[in-house]
């Protein structure tokens, strides 16, 4: 009798502790899997929310809510509404999806800061492999201060200048190894200044859209009437 009692409590344990290991590694897999929205054309809202906005700010509305809110009021397709939950919950600031496009492999999303005083849009860059989301305007002010100062100083002229987001799409282009998608950034001396020169950046892709990371493509003068690239020797 105790020999049937300890088997039964055996396999009771045995049990439980499957159930637990596959809760886990479903929770593992599932975080993983969910970090990345399967972002598409669907998730976007194509509503100009300036004038609608302004009546939550009016009522005392939870921005959240009316936003949500006024996503689905517009004929928003759920894909926005759900689009715009996520990422407002991972950028923690309302935000939603203004325009998703391709170029070649790589989706290209842009998203809106309602609430962001400046900065109100930024790009991100979705690789078919891998579950990151590229952000372009990320860390831009460290790049453009890592790079030559000899190529700064003689094109520059010392100027105090800095480059300023959001980043715009450029040009894309598919190399023997790699593809590669442009991005420049205005350098000016402040937000509201005007622009003196650009600064480009080639964020790269493997040919099968694995993103490697990104470059310095150059920096073009703004006096001159033609670009004016100078690039890493």
């Amino acid at each position: 009798m105790i020999n049937v009692k300890y088997r039964i409590m055996l396999i009771l344990i045995l049990f439980m502790g499957a159930i637990l290991l596959s809760y886990f590694v479903y929770q593992k897999v599932f975080s993983s899997q969910d970090r990345i929205f399967p972002f598409s054309e669907k998730s976007v809202w194509e509503f100009k929310y300036d004038t609608s906005y302004k009546e939550c700010n009016e009522n005392n509305q939870d921005t959240k809510i009316c936003l949500i809110d006024l996503i689905k009021r517009t004929g928003g397709r759920k894909e926005a509404v759900q689009a715009a939950e996520y990422l407002t919950m991972e950028e923690g600031v309302y935000a939603y999806v203004s325009s998703y496009r391709k170029e070649g492999l790589i989706g290209v999303l842009e998203v809106e800061y309602p609430n962001r005083a400046n900065a109100t849009s930024e790009s991100f860059l979705i690789p078919p492999i891998g579950n990151i989301r590229v952000r372009v305007d990320d860390s831009i002010n460290d790049f453009f201060d890592n790079y030559s100062s000899v190529v700064k100083d003689s094109l520059l002229k010392n100027q105090k200048i800095y480059p300023f987001g959001p980043g715009w799409f450029m040009q894309s282009n598919r190399k023997d190894k790699y593809i590669e998608l442009i991005f420049y950034y205005p350098l000016r001396k402040c937000h509201a200044c005007e622009d003196i020169a650009f600064f480009d950046i080639a964020y790269r892709f493997t040919l099968e859209g694995m993103y490697i990371g990104r470059e310095v493509s150059g920096i073009r003068d703004n006096s001159s009437k033609n670009d004016h690239f100078l690039f890493i020797v």
